[in-house]
Order: structure tokens, then sequence, then C-alpha cells
């Protein structure tokens, strides 16, 4: 395996593509394959490319702003992580303040947070699906690469994410237990 960081044209373009940037600072390379790859990136990765001349000084500098925030202890201790595969997720409704010993930190909102709509995170997987509504009691089957959930509800994955079923009690169940 070479280790030196060298690439064919289509493989750096197949990369780029992959890391979509926001921004594109090409260095190292002839000019004319640099213009050739800045003019693809223009066109398929990204609008902000830059090609500097040698000792050309550009400004990248973005006029987003970031923060360095703690949470605070109380905020933590009102968060509710949910397993998602290996990780732990949670919904966190907080506002910027200060504290006595932290320059800013993310505190409670006062009164009730506004309800969020759903979120999907990673990809839908019906298999996911079958292993959860069997751990709640529902009969689920795959059948035509549908999931099959007792006798009247079907889920099929359908594009990114959504489901087809008709309307019985069985599928209040099957929607009620997905949306726990």
């Amino acid at each position: 395996m070479d280790f030196e960081g060298r690439s064919d044209g289509r493989s750096i373009k197949n990369i780029l593509s992959h890391v979509a940037p926001l921004k594109l600072v090409l260095v190292h390379g002839s000019a004319e394959a640099t213009e050739h790859l800045k003019q693809h990136c223009l066109k398929h990765v990204c609008p902000h490319v830059y090609a500097p001349q040698i000792e050309e000084t550009i400004d990248v500098t973005s006029d987003l702003c970031a923060y360095k925030v703690q949470l605070s202890e109380k905020l933590m201790s009102n968060v509710l992580f949910k397993k998602l595969g290996d990780y732990e997720i949670a919904w966190v409704d907080a506002v910027v303040g200060k504290t006595e010993n932290d320059p800013l930190s993310l505190l409670p909102v006062s009164g009730a947070a506004p309800p969020h709509k759903s979120v999907l995170v990673g990809d839908l997987k019906l298999a996911d699906i079958k292993q959860f509504l069997s751990s709640m009691g529902v009969q689920v089957e795959f059948a035509g690469g549908a999931l099959r959930c007792g006798e009247y509800v079907t889920l099929r994955k359908v594009g990114d994410a959504s489901q087809k079923a008709s309307a019985s009690s069985e599928h209040l169940v099957v929607v009620l237990v997905l949306s726990k």
C-alpha cells in the first residue's frame, strides 16, 4: 500500500466528491492539472475553489461564528439519551448563558420547550424495524421485500423513508410503537 498521498486525477475527483468540502484550496500541481481540477471542482464539488499562485496569499476565513460552550450539569441532568446503534443521542433545548465558573454554557430553557418534529437519523432499515417490532410483541415477517406486520399492515421502503399501510387498529399499534 502506498502511503505517499499521491493519486491520479480520477481518484482525486472521486475523493473530493465524497468529502464534499465547502471551500477548497488546490496546491502543488502543474498549472494545467490544477486549472483542470479547479474547473471540475467548481462544476461538481463546491462553489469556492482557490488555486493560488506560488507565494500568493489568499483569505479563506469564514463569516460563520463558532463558539465553544459547555453543557451545564443542570441541563445534562434533564437530558434523556436514546440508544441508536452503537451511539446514544438526545435532543437538547438550551440557551447560551454565563455561569459562575465558565464564560459560556448551555443552560436549560425556562418554561416548556416547543415540540420537535420527528428526525430521521441514518438510513432506515427494515431489518432494524423488524427486530424492534418483534421485541415489542408485534408479529412481523419479510415478504417480497416488504415487512408484513400481522395480517393487515405492510411496511415498504420507498425512496428515503416512507410507510405504506392500510387503515386498521393493528396499523395504529405499529405507528404508536414506531413513534415511541
